[in-house]
């Protein structure tokens, strides 16, 4: 499986599938190659036999259309040839590809301390929670009263901060009720669908049984159109037999929609 030669660059076949990188062998020549082998930085010992490097480190003068491509008007990136004199000078170690990663670094530390803080501000919101109910609980135990040493403007506030959070502490409990009895009613009716639908198929499947073949009631019954049906031995068979009798009455019935196998699929039959 083919990975690119140069150092750092991260670019392997798997990863790189469906895009429009290309991976590219050194060359024979001892001097080309030796530019190549240059190129990637490498410290350790290149096996000039398997190794490529990806299409990303050439530059556009190094590459060139195929003579049928031309002709057609049509040059997708992954299908191009790569000239005999190319040499990678794109995205090498200490160039532009070393500032990609640093980038990437940088987001991940990013994204590191941005999931440090949110940890901080839960543990505040929890902190908070927990200061709410301690002064709910000194509230509806008195401890707060017109002889304690808070002014009356802040315990005015307060008395009213509790009020708004005993209130929708009150109203999510009730929401949070009704949001399981939905689900559960939910999950019933999902239920009750299925067995009905098990149901109709059954009594459907049982009435057309005595004129269709099997194949045929499952495309009666499905509901997605220009299905693709795998025909059995039994539809074929019967469906032959049709064609037999006559021709011309079995590509009416293909015509107004009729459930039957393709007249291809019956000559290969």
């Amino acid at each position: 499986m083919p990975n690119c030669a140069v150092a750092i660059c991260q670019n392997y076949y798997k990863s790189t599938k469906g895009t429009d990188i290309k991976y590219f062998t050194f060359p024979k020549k001892e001097d080309l190659a030796k530019k190549w082998i240059i190129a990637c930085r490498r410290e350790d010992k290149i096996n000039l036999k398997n190794a490529t490097i990806c299409s990303i480190h050439f530059e556009e003068k190094y590459f060139e259309i195929p003579l049928k491509q031309r002709l057609l008007n049509y040059s997708p990136k992954n299908a191009r040839n790569l000239k005999a004199e190319a040499v990678p000078t794109l995205n090498l170690p200490g160039g532009s590809l070393d500032t990609a990663q640093k980038q990437k670094s940088k987001e991940r530390t990013l994204r590191t301390t941005k999931r440090r803080r949110r940890g901080e501000v839960e543990d505040i919101i929890k902190s908070s929670a927990n200061t709410f109910n301690c002064i709910l609980e000194a509230h509806n135990t008195e401890t707060i009263t017109e002889e304690s040493e808070l002014p009356t403007r802040v315990k005015q506030e307060l008395s009213l901060t509790l009020q708004n959070y005993q209130r929708d502490h009150s109203e999510l409990l009730k929401l949070r009720q009704k949001v399981k009895i939905l689900e559960s009613q939910n999950k019933d009716l999902l239920k009750e669908i299925e067995g009905i639908k098990s149901t109709t198929y059954e009594k459907y499947n049982n009435i057309l049984a005595k004129v269709f073949t099997p194949g045929q009631i499952k495309t009666l019954l499905n509901s997605k159109k220009n299905m693709r049906v795998c025909w059995s031995t039994e539809d074929i068979a019967s469906a032959f037999s049709l064609w037999s009798v006559s021709p011309k009455a079995y590509r009416y019935l293909r015509a107004n929609n009729y459930p039957l196998p393709a007249q291809k699929l019956l000559k290969l039959n």
